[in-house]
């Protein structure tokens, strides 16, 4: 029998900590997203218990992980959650650490119009929506705590740069990749993945709460934020999810760039960037459709897409029907701890404590 219940947001942040800590080894990329989400949870709820499992995981960075390959080598300090924190006041003995790694990233390869690329040298230069997430908010946060105002700048240059080059102008959208295709360096991917734009507002949300006013940066990343989630919001299903292909109607939809999506939305409605009536009711429908369609009642996390860049062979690679036939994973898809922990913490800060849901969501894996 379906029972209306709810579903605390400081419990929920906890236990897919817990998942993750379980379930990965908590050194990739997305573990450490992963302790960011948890890391905005913490400080939105003041739960400092919660903080110091955060830090436990950050401290043993970078000499006591064994660290896979990273597309950026900042990963190997703990990324933008120990940047933030670096920021926030913690970590003052690692400023010079924060700021090897913050020079490494200013000086590292760009494309010919100035994007930061992938890091090994090909003939031709690419760059995806994903990466921003890991180089502006650490550059932003790093700059900030250090008072190297370069690095803040370039966290906004870098934004609002990939995310001109990745547009599709015609639904205000981002593609994922530019540069994949050898016989021609600047096309894109034809996709509208949900993740990879979620990836996108992540950089900008940090952005808007935490870049100076008096930035020469400021009015070009507000223009471009506010136009992107007006964009955003015309895609999400009646079920406040975003779908994998975000514009195709009968594509799945999909948690994780729901989390990120949703998450950006909330910080610009707290803050007053986005007023209109619409965007609350997003941001409302977002946490029901995760709650409900996503997060079961044991928090097994479901509908998130597995790991890729630039999906699929031969001419299809990089087509809308490469990125839909990607599968959601079952439960528990690495990525999707991070993405749904940052729009929880993002909830909590607007005082929401509990989401209401009902108890449907459950499989038989969580008995």
């Amino acid at each position: 029998m379906r029972q209306l219940i709810k579903m605390p947001i400081d419990t929920a942040i906890e236990t897919l900590l817990t998942r993750a800590e379980t379930l990965t080894h908590m050194r990739q990329y997305y573990s450490l997203f992963t302790l960011f989400g948890a890391v905005k949870g913490a400080v939105a709820a003041d739960n400092k218990n919660l903080l110091e499992r955060c830090k436990a995981h950050l401290n043993k960075y970078p000499d006591e992980i064994n660290h896979p390959g990273y597309s950026f080598e900042l990963y190997r300090i703990g990324g933008i959650a120990r940047a933030y924190l670096f920021y926030k006041g913690e970590y003052d003995e690692l400023a010079e650490d924060i700021r090897a790694y913050a020079e490494e990233t200013y000086n590292a390869l760009r494309t010919d119009d100035g994007i930061i690329c992938y890091k090994n040298p090909v003939p031709w230069k690419w760059i995806w929506a994903d990466a921003i997430t890991a180089v502006a908010p650490f550059m932003l946060f790093a700059g900030l705590g250090l008072g190297e105002q370069r690095y803040v700048d370039f966290a906004a240059e870098q934004t609002v740069l990939i995310f001109d080059a990745l547009l599709d102008k015609e639904c205000g959208l981002v593609h994922q990749v530019r540069g994949r295709y050898e016989d021609d360096p600047n096309r894109c991917s034809e996709d509208h993945w949900s993740r990879g734009n979620g990836w996108m507002m992540v950089a900008f949300a940090e952005l808007i709460e935490y870049l100076p006013k008096s930035s020469k940066y400021y009015d070009d990343v507000v223009s471009r934020y506010k136009a992107f989630c007006e964009s955003i919001v015309k895609y999400q299903s009646m079920r406040g999810l975003w779908r994998q292909e975000m514009i195709m109607e009968g594509a799945w939809e999909e948690s994780s760039g729901t989390g990120l999506l949703a998450y950006g939305i909330g910080v610009g409605i707290r803050l007053g960037i986005l007023t209109d009536e619409k965007y609350k009711k997003s941001f409302d429908m977002a946490l029901s459709g995760l709650a409900n369609h996503c997060i079961s009642e044991n928090y097994n996390t479901y509908n998130s897409c597995e790991s890729n860049s630039f999906p699929g062979d031969g001419d299809e690679r990089g087509t809308v029907y490469a990125y839909v036939c990607i599968p959601k994973s079952f439960r528990n898809e690495p990525h999707s701890f991070g993405c749904i922990m940052v729009a929880l913490a993002e909830a909590r800060k607007h005082g929401i404590c509990a989401i209401e849901k009902y108890n449907q969501l459950q499989h038989t894996a969580d008995e």
